[in-house]
């Protein structure tokens, strides 16, 4: 077996150069004592991208510099090495990697390099070792996996042109910093690889990947429809398409992204993969009864994708339009108190149209001793991907229990992925016993997930009810875990009401005979929501409220609720 010494360079007019710049060094740090020192890493940064462009005896230098400030910046002097292999200087590359290797025997990318400085002249065992030193240190990782593979091919004489090893190995890297999340830095490697070998266009595949990735959709179009314009290879024709379709899809450009996938479906007619692309982008647009034969076309050659069964049972519940519902609320008050219960019910049908849910819904309300009903209409209304904006709007016979008049606009966003916020304003008017008030409200919403978990916090402010500077606020935090599906789940809830309305809070409002009063309320509760089938839904709840009823008086209110809803 061949093998290799490793050897430390002698003295050389470069080892003068290092001197002199050293020398110089200590001078500067002489006069600017007490000054910070450089930034390192990015002088770093900034000699790699001058190493990336063929600059080599400048980045040598840079890196240099680096190392006077860092001695152990050992990325510094293995980046020296690779600019020595890449001039074809084996023996001064191998000497860099051994100081390296001497300070730190483990070294990813030290090793990665030894590697290199072996096998790109042919020094085919002693690559071989060095690669099962590196799989057996890093199991996990790909890179030996892929350069013993490389190294084998050499050694069964399938010759490759230097450019196509070293644009080769600057694509590993490349991919691998792409798949850690490091996106910008992986291209950098990506463009060295497209530098060394111009028709590697995996490289340009996965470099506008990363764009699509970091949402920079407008970047990474153009790489794809360079490569679609200039590769014949059908295998990475077909990924380019993939690669475009995807990112029409995140663009939220749906119809785009399904005329990408149609393109595909012409020139590669058993790529049945586009036919799922298209059915999620008709789902994005509401077009489930169209989705659904398209991701028919998928399952009926790919029987075993799990995820796209389950698709399908959504699709298939999501073509549904319309549900009927009712429920009803029981509250109850602490047995020392002379209260009577108080009930509610409701009923209500919803349909849901391509861009607009709307609900209607009779309201039943039997408290103090009377009972009234409410009409309203609710409406869901997307306007873009991920903003809805919802609107109210009802009205009463007896508005002594509920308002004669009320109507309300909320505006719903989703940011990044992780977070909705919403905002938006309602108004309530009463008219009891020829008494006008009407109660301007701020509404409001900051919502959070996390895994299986949904936080939110939602205030209402009553705009100055009593009169000026007499502004209430009331809060409430829920905490809902999705156990099951996004149709099974607990809500655990907390509210503080302190004033004349309380919008989806405890109503802390008490009508006197000519006036309303401003009063307190503090909430617990819990619910639950059931799938029972695939169209029924159920749940129930139970709240605790504690009163103030009237000045400085308090009491126990206990609250259960059922509703039930069919979807059909």
């Amino acid at each position: 077996m061949k093998t290799q010494k490793w050897c430390t360079t002698p003295f050389s007019p470069s080892g003068i150069k290092t001197f002199l710049l050293a020398f110089w060094v200590i001078l500067s740090g002489i006069s600017s004592f007490g000054q910070q020192l450089p930034n390192v890493d990015s002088m770093y940064i900034a000699a790699k991208n001058i190493g990336f462009r063929g600059v080599y005896d400048t980045a040598r230098m840079e890196m240099d510099t680096v190392l006077l400030y860092a001695p152990n910046y050992l990325d510094a002097r293995t980046f020296i090495a690779r600019t020595w292999s890449w001039e074809n200087q084996y023996e001064k590359s191998r000497a860099q990697l051994k100081l390296v290797l001497d300070k730190d025997p483990n070294n990813y990318e030290a090793l990665d390099a030894l590697v290199d400085a072996f096998r790109w002249p042919n020094e085919i065992d002693t690559a071989l070792a060095i690669c099962e030193k590196g799989m057996s240190l890093f199991p996990s990782d790909t890179m030996f996996k892929y350069k013993k593979h490389e190294v084998i091919r050499q050694q069964r004489n399938i010759k490759l042109s230097y450019n196509q090893i070293m644009a080769d190995s600057f694509y590993m890297k490349g991919r691998s910093l792409a798949f850690k999340g490091k996106y910008q830095e992986g291209r950098v490697w990506l463009d060295s690889s497209i530098k060394r070998d111009p028709l590697f266009f995996d490289a340009y595949i996965l470099k506008a990947r990363t764009f699509s990735w970091q949402k920079k959709y407008d970047e990474g179009r153009p790489v794809l429809n360079y490569v679609l314009l200039n590769d014949t290879l059908p295998s990475r024709r077909k990924d380019a398409y993939s690669a475009l379709a995807d990112l029409e899809m995140y663009a939220s450009k749906n119809k785009k992204s399904g005329k990408v996938c149609d393109t595909a479906l012409t020139q590669f007619k058993k790529a049945v993969e586009f036919h799922k692309k298209k059915s999620i982008t008709l789902a994005n647009e509401d077009y489930y009864k169209e989705a659904i034969p398209e991701l028919q076309l998928y399952l009926d050659s790919v029987k075993t994708d799990t995820p796209a069964v389950k698709m399908m049972e959504d699709f298939k519940f999501k073509k549904l339009r319309n549900y009927v519902g009712a429920g009803w609320v029981h509250q109850m008050y602490n047995p020392k108190t002379t209260f009577a219960p108080w009930d509610f019910g409701n009923l209500e049908y919803g349909h849901r149209f391509r861009k607009v849910q709307s609900i209607g819904r009779i309201n039943y309300a039997k408290r103090f001793g009377r009972q009234a009903l409410q009409f309203e209409v609710d409406n869901y209304i997307k306007i873009f991907r991920g903003t809805t904006l919802f609107t109210n709007i009802g009205f009463s016979n007896k508005n002594i229990l509920y308002p004669r008049f009320r109507l309300g606009a909320e505006v719903y966003q989703n940011v990044h992925s992780k977070f909705d916020v919403s905002l938006g304003y309602h108004m309530l008017f009463y008219e009891p016993d020829s008494v006008r008030e009407t109660f301007h409200m701020m509404v409001g919403s900051v919502g959070y997930y996390y895994k299986k978990w949904w936080f939110s916090y939602r205030p209402v402010a009553v705009l100055e009810p009593y009169g000026k500077g007499s502004t209430t606020l009331s809060n409430t935090v829920q905490a809902r875990w999705y156990y099951k599906s996004d149709y099974d789940y607990i809500t655990f809830m907390l509210a503080y009401a302190n004033g004349a309305i309380g919008l989806n809070n405890p109503t802390a409002v008490i009508l006197g005979e000519k006036n309303f009063v401003k009063l307190q309320t503090i909430r617990a509760g819990i619910d639950f929501q059931r799938r029972l089938n695939t169209t029924v839904f159920g749940g129930l709840g139970t709240w605790c409220d504690y009163d103030e009823y009237s000045a400085n008086k308090y009491r126990y209110r206990f609250t259960l609720t059922l509703n039930l809803k069919k979807v059909f």
